[in-house]
C-alpha cells in the first residue's frame, strides 16, 4: 500500500505527525470503491529526529566558529588583546552568559582575572577579583588541570555567588595548557542550569589548545621585539 507521512488532528484538538499506510477496499468486481488507513502516532521519532539534527547542526556551527576564533586569536599583536579578542569571541559567537579568563599568579597563590567581557568583566578587573588554588570551579580547575563543570553551581559546596554576574546558574572551567603547563583558565557561564554540557567542554577544549598556541606564539614574539628594541636603543646610545 501507499505509505505518507503527515500531521494529523486528534479529537482533542492536538495535532500529532502520524505515519499512514494506504491500501484500497475493492468490491465484489476487484474495483477500488475507497481506501483504508493504518494510523501509527511517530511523534516522538520526529523529536528525536528533530533533535538529532539540531545537534548536529549546533556541532557544525561550533567546529565552524571555533576555527574563525582560533584564527582571529592567532593575530593577535600582545597578550592582553589576544585575551579581550578570546572573552569577546567565545561570549558573543556562543551566547554564553559570561566568558572570562584566568591565570595562575605564583607569588599569590591564587589565579586573577585578565580578562572579563563587558562592564560586569571591567569591575572585576577594578577590583583585582581573584580565585584561591583549589577553590571552587576556576580554582580547582587550575589545581586539578582538568575541566570542571558545573551544571547547577547551587549544588557545589564551594561555589560563591558573584554580585557582578547575578544570573550564573551553570559554570565551566576549562584549563588553557602547553603540554603539562596551565597557563591559565577559559571560563564561561549560562544563567540557565542545565544550558552547559560535555559539548561545550570538548569544544572549549580544543579551543583552549588552540589559545594556548596563541598565547605562547604571541609571548616569544613579545620578546624578541622587546629584545630589538633594546639593542637598536644601546646602538644609539653608543653612537651618540
Amino acid at each position: 500500500g501507499q505509505r505518507i507521512e503527515t500531521a494529523m488532528r486528534r479529537k482533542d484538538g492536538s495535532c500529532f505527525d502520524a505515519f499512514l499506510t494506504l491500501f484500497p477496499i475493492q468490491d465484489e468486481q476487484g474495483q477500488p470503491v475507497t481506501m483504508a488507513a493504518i494510523i501509527r502516532d511517530i511523534t516522538e521519532r520526529k523529536r528525536l529526529e528533530r533533535e538529532r539534527e539540531e545537534v548536529y547542526e549546533r556541532r557544525v556551527y561550533q567546529v565552524q566558529t571555533s576555527t574563525e576564533i582560533a584564527q582571529e586569536i592567532a593575530t593577535a599583536p600582545a597578550l592582553d588583546e589576544l585575551f579581550r579578542r578570546v572573552v569577546t569571541l567565545v561570549k558573543e559567537r556562543f551566547a554564553y552568559y559570561h566568558a572570562q579568563i584566568f591565570r595562575y599568579e605564583p607569588a599569590l597563590d591564587a589565579v586573577v582575572l585578565v580578562a572579563g567581557y563587558g562592564e560586569a568583566g571591567q569591575k572585576m578587573l577594578a577590583r583585582g577579583h581573584h580565585v584561591e588554588m583549589g577553590r571552587g570551579i576556576v580554582g580547582t580547575a587550575v589545581a586539578t588541570g582538568r575541566p570542571v563543570l558545573a551544571t547547577d553551581v547551587a549544588q557545589e559546596k564551594d561555589w560563591e555567588p558573584n554580585p557582578d554576574l547575578p544570573e550564573i546558574k551553570s559554570e565551566l572551567a576549562v584549563p588553557i595548557k602547553l603540554r603539562d603547563q596551565v597557563l591559565g583558565i577559559l571560563d564561561v557561564q549560562s544563567d540557565r542550569v542545565g544550558a552547559l554540557t560535555e559539548d561545550d567542554q570538548l569544544l572549549l577544549e580544543g579551543l583552549c589548545g588552540q589559545i594556548a598556541i596563541a598565547m605562547e606564539d604571541t609571548r616569544l614574539r613579545q620578546e624578541m621585539e622587546e629584545r630589538l628594541h633594546e639593542r637598536i636603543v644601546g646602538q644609539e646610545e653608543a653612537v651618540a
